[in-house]
């Protein structure tokens, strides 16, 4: 049996297993010899770090019996402190955090009770607070603890403690006082890498916004030129140049750190995956060239890897998306949604990547479900933020909830609103467009209000302020009191010095008619013309010049010039989809009435049932009239209720009188008696507001009320 003194020479040498057999039997024979315990576990360890063992249950049974050997020492002479000492570098290698600490401390304590240094100590507990820290109480104990050890040592020796509590204060955003450290390092040591990278990094961490941005790159690449190995400064210099989008350089960088093994080669891989992904979706549209198919290639199989790396690992939904996204920029819609609905089975997504998922189904929208799609994801959202109010209502106007959009846009302006800077949000204007526009379509009666919104959207100068205005003008024209008549034509007229085509045909109607203004057909006939200069296509003003035509009202009488110019606003409407169904009206009432073409009530009625069905309360109001005249003289096929839906019943004014009477009619027939008492109210409001011209027309056949024809063509 060798002396322990023997057996320190062979640890010395390195002979650890000669060591450990000849301890083995000093401690058969003296199993209360601490010291032969605590050799053989510090000879056991030591080798341990240079073996390599495919098993790791042989590794953890050699762990468990070098701890066991450490504590066995202990447990015979708690004076052994550098038994402690092992637990604590043992615990360190196992990532036992807790119990590196514990023994650390406990370390710490005995050495003060033996009057010996324990700065190791010191120096093992900073860097485990800093290296595991959670909060910022763990960076502030790391702090602590680098400040006793820098005490106690020289200034070379407590370089690295230095630079390690400049890293705590980066991590806790002091960054005065780690860009402070950073030059005392540099100041002491000017050939010390880390000195610049500590700076490089504080400067870095400012944001690429800030005026010192810039110049960390120059600190980042003098600490790797001091040292070529300095991994942490060449990750560090490839995230510096991801953040500028100077995405070939970072990949580059990126490539030295994946060519070597180092701490830095699993995030190497994922910073160039996702940099690759960057710089394909921002080099403009795909087109196939052999650069971007080279990059794709690379970048799917990178993604791959990724994934298969982090199997089990909730960031890999993020590579996931990246992979779903690639897809979509070749234009492979279909794979990339495989690929976003293989994302929606993960048991963790962040609200990010929904968004970006609802981004997406909204963006290559080809349907109602994509929109729908949308939506979806986007409830799925907890923490709602400006953009998923905006998409949310974007993806409801496509599909015309416009009910949705209401509430959605009131709990928006309600939540931010009340932030000083929401109205410097870009889309603030747009989506109080789209919050009157809505209420509009939801019939609702809060004039004021919508008025409100389309006024405040004047302040965008990217809007169509021509548009604003007329749809103020309308409102105030045909939905309010007359109180609000004239200020409702200044509206009108701002929109027409915009030479808005629909502006001019509206004023032209009310100069036609004169139910607002002083009648001037000469007048009306000129800007209808002018209307139709401005746009072609706007079937309305053409009505006008027909209605002209066919009266002699304002020009010369003549009926077939008339239904040829009916006819040719049909055609136009046809060619353009138009939603509006004036011309047809006026089609269906020239069949019906032998105006310019020869009489065929047939092809009247056929017109006016076909459009009513296909429209619904969307048909124009000459459409609805024609409609309820012919349900009220029973045609076959023409139905009383049909004929009230294609009517807004719900408004408390009316500017047309012939809507009036004929929804008084319409109610009389189906035994509404609180509703006609209701149209009686609103007809005397109506009488006041209605024009020479159409009065003249009521008077010659409100004798004859049964046979009474809505429309004075």
């Amino acid at each position: 049996m060798e002396s322990l003194e023997k057996i320190m020479e062979y640890m010395s040498e390195g002979d650890f297993k000669k060591a450990i057999k000849e301890l083995n039997i000093i401690i058969e024979q003296e199993p209360n010899n601490a010291q032969a315990f605590y050799m053989r576990g510090k000879s056991a360890f030591i080798e341990l770090q240079s073996e390599k063992y495919d098993n790791d249950l042989k590794t953890n049974f050699i762990y468990s019996a070098i701890e066991n050997d450490l504590n066995k020492c202990i447990e015979i002479d708690p004076s052994i402190i550098d038994a402690y000492r092992g637990l604590m570098y043992l615990n360190r290698v196992i990532k036992n955090v807790g119990r590196e600490r514990e023994f650390a401390q406990t370390l710490l304590e005995k050495a003060k009770e033996l009057n010996e240094t324990s700065t190791d100590a010191m120096l093992m507990l900073a860097s485990s607070y800093l290296n595991n820290g959670k909060n910022e109480s763990d960076f502030h104990q790391a702090i602590g603890f680098y400040d006793d050890f820098i005490k106690r040592v020289d200034i070379e020796e407590g370089r690295m403690a230095r630079f390690e509590r400049g890293l705590c204060y980066y991590n806790l955003d002091i960054l005065n006082k780690a860009d402070a450290e950073a030059n005392k390092l540099i100041e002491d040591f000017p050939m010390y890498d880390d000195g610049y990278f500590l700076k490089g990094i504080a400067l870095s961490k400012l944001g690429i916004d800030s005026e010192f941005f810039e110049d960390a790159i120059f600190f980042l690449n003098r600490a790797i030129e001091l040292n070529d190995k300095n991994y942490s400064a060449l990750y560090e210099t490839a995230e510096w140049y991801f953040e500028k989008r100077n995405y070939k350089k970072a990949i580059e960088i990126y490539d030295k750190l994946l060519a070597v093994e180092n701490k830095y080669n699993l995030a190497a891989l994922f910073g160039k995956t996702q940099t690759l992904h960057d710089m394909i979706v921002e080099s403009g549209e795909y087109s196939g060239s052999e650069e971007q198919n080279k990059n794709l290639t690379e970048a799917f199989d990178l993604i791959d890897k990724v994934i298969k790396i982090l199997i089990n690992d909730k960031r890999s939904v993020q590579y996931k998306y990246y992979k779903g996204n690639l897809f979509s920029y070749k234009g492979e819609i279909d794979k990339a949604k495989e690929e976003f609905e293989k994302i929606l089975e993960e048991k963790e997504i962040g609200d990010a990547l929904y968004y970006r998922i609802a981004e997406f189904y909204y963006n290559y929208a080809q349907s109602k479900e994509d929109y729908k799609k949308s939506l979806n994801y986007l409830e799925k959202i907890k923490d709602k933020k400006i953009a998923v109010y905006n998409l949310s209502i974007f993806a409801n106007y496509e599909l015309k909830n416009y009910k949705e959009i209401v509430k959605i846009c009131e709990e928006f302006l309600n939540n931010f609103l009340n932030n000083k800077n929401s109205n410097e949000e870009k889309n603030i204007y747009y989506i109080r467009f789209v919050y009157a526009y809505s209420l509009q379509m939801t019939d609702s009666h809060d004039y004021h209000l919508i008025i409100e919104n389309y006024k405040l959207c004047l302040n965008d100068e990217t809007l169509d302020k021509a548009l604003i205005y007329r749809k103020i003008a309308k409102i105030m024209i045909y939905n309010m009191s007359m109180n609000y008549y004239l200020k409702g034509m200044e509206y009108l007229q701002l929109s027409m010095k915009l030479n808005d085509a629909a502006s001019y045909y509206l004023y032209a109607k009310e100069l036609f008619y004169g139910n607002i203004i002083a009648p001037c057909p000469e007048l009306a006939i000129g800007l209808a013309n002018t209307s139709i200069e401005l746009d072609g296509n706007l079937e309305c003003s053409y009505i006008i010049m027909g209605r002209g035509y066919e009266l002699g009202r304002g020009i010369e009488k003549n009926p077939n010039k008339a239904f040829e110019i009916y006819y040719k606003a049909n055609e136009i409407a046809k060619i353009n989809n138009s939603k509006c169904s004036c011309a047809k009206a006026a089609l269906a009432h020239c069949y019906y009435n032998g105006i310019g073409v020869e009489k065929n009530q047939a092809m009247a009625l056929s017109i006016v049932k076909k459009t009513a069905e296909s429209k619904g309360k969307f048909s124009h109001s000459h459409i609805a009239l024609l409609y309820s005249y012919f349900a009220l003289e029973c045609f076959e096929g023409f139905d009383l209720k049909k004929a009230l839906s294609l009517f807004n019943q719900t408004l408390p004014h009316y500017s047309d009188l012939y809507t009036v009477m004929t929804l008084k009619r319409l109610y009389k027939k189906l035994g509404r008696k609180k509703d006609i008492k209701r149209m009686i109210k609103i007809e005397a409001e109506t009488l006041k507001r209605t024009g020479e011209f159409n009065l003249n027309y009521l008077r010659n056949y409100i004798k004859n009320f049964k046979n009474f024809y809505p429309i004075p063509f």
